[in-house]
């Protein structure tokens, strides 16, 4: 159509892009992917607002968002552009679910419509309620490139944001390390892998790093266990079961790293009972508890479910053992079972006798009041009139 050429090329001029300059060529070619009725039926100002967008595009990847002539009243057409490794079925379902969402739309439909050497046209039709859209355009373009984008790009742009000293050689030792399995299973978007690939990449024995929260019916978390020697299910499930952690489902995934093997387990996992603190609260104290329990510095029993219950870090839960082990030297018709029971079912009054045994017997600063920080005696926290230095 030459009176669309004469009018992309009035706009290259205004916008000072030079005729076979580098910003040129690449222009037009995402310009061939563009559908030409939609161009041509833009006002002058959209065409050089789209030729600008362009100029960015092949600078820095991601999706660019073009609104487009629309015959419906309350109709949205939107044209997305971009890179041909950015186009996948799975992310096109993403995609048409999170339009839907962003613009509170009855419904979508989207199509490919061009196909070129390094880039593709999708047109996509809305269905709107209402006659009027506010958009933000840089917003939802920003939304559906982290949507698209290719598992190796998010990982080296995490590597560069959170790790920029030695991002370009982490990226080159591991980039080929995690598999296709691997990549297709593990959540997209989750900022936290920033921690994931750290702990790789320090060569744990054992290390343990928590992902989410997820939110389907009920929040859940990824928790993954890194080793350099293969762990099997039966061994950390006990840990799990005690700390009331119901397990969703488990996923092995076997890495070389350098011909190295590093050994990754994921659990999806989250609370079963519903009096439990959400786990973004307890994340620390479950990380604590898992790692002391590999160790063996701790006794792997009932008494953690109080954990997250509670609050009580296993160091604090540890007195109960202590009280009950010698409860039961003196005899006890009842079993550890039993007991680890009624401290559950009463959570808040095992958490309340926990901080009275504190409040009377652990040492503190000469002068420092307990839970106050300043100067004056720690007092009894059943209001008895006892001092610390009593019993």
């Amino acid at each position: 159509m030459a009176a669309l050429r004469t009018r992309i090329e009035a706009a290259q001029q205004k916008l000072n892009i030079l005729h076979d300059s580098h910003n040129y060529r690449k222009t037009i070619q995402i310009v061939n992917s563009f559908p030409k009725i939609e161009m041509f039926l833009m006002e002058d100002t959209e065409l050089e607002r789209m030729l600008r967008s362009f100029t960015q595009m092949h600078r820095q990847a991601g999706v660019k968002v073009v609104v487009a002539p629309s015959a419906s009243e309350t109709g949205l057409t939107l044209l997305l552009i971009m890179p041909n490794e950015y186009y996948l079925p799975e992310h096109i379902e993403r995609m048409e679910i999170y339009l839907r969402r962003y613009l509170k739309a009855t419904a979508v439909e989207s199509r490919l419509i061009h196909l070129a050497s390094d880039y593709l046209s999708l047109h996509v039709n809305l269905q709107m309620d209402r006659k009027e859209v506010q958009l933000d355009l840089q917003q939802l373009e920003q939304g559906l490139t982290r949507i698209t984008m290719p598992w190796k790009l998010k990982f080296r742009e995490l590597l560069e944001k959170h790790f920029a000293d030695d991002s370009f050689e982490t990226w080159e030792r591991y980039s080929k390390a995690f598999n296709k399995d691997y990549r297709s299973r593990t959540h997209p978007v989750c900022r936290s892998r920033c921690a994931q690939y750290r702990a790789v990449a320090a060569r744990p024995e054992r290390c343990l790093r928590p992902l989410g929260p997820f939110y389907e019916d009920r929040d859940y978390y990824l928790l993954q266990y890194y080793s350099l020697q293969r762990s099997f299910l039966n061994e950390l499930m006990p840990y799990l079961q005690n700390l009331d952690l119901c397990v969703l489902q488990e996923i092995d995934s076997d890495l070389d790293v350098n011909g190295e093997r590093v050994y990754i387990k994921s659990f999806a996992v989250r609370s079963n009972s519903p009096e439990s603190l959400p786990v973004k609260e307890i994340k620390p104290l479950l990380l604590d508890t898992l790692m002391a329990l590999r160790k063996g510095d701790v006794e792997n029993d009932y008494l953690h479910q109080l954990l997250p219950l509670t609050g009580l870090s296993w160091r604090e839960i540890d007195v109960f053992r202590g009280y009950r082990n010698y409860y039961f030297q003196l005899g006890s018709p009842f079993s550890k079972k039993r007991v680890a029971d009624t401290l559950k079912n009463n959570a808040k009054v095992a958490h309340l006798l926990y901080r009275y045994f504190e409040g009377r017997f652990k040492p503190m600063l000469t002068g420092q009041t307990h839970g106050s920080g300043d100067g004056g005696p720690v007092t009894d926290p059943a209001g008895t009139g006892d001092r610390t230095g009593r019993g």
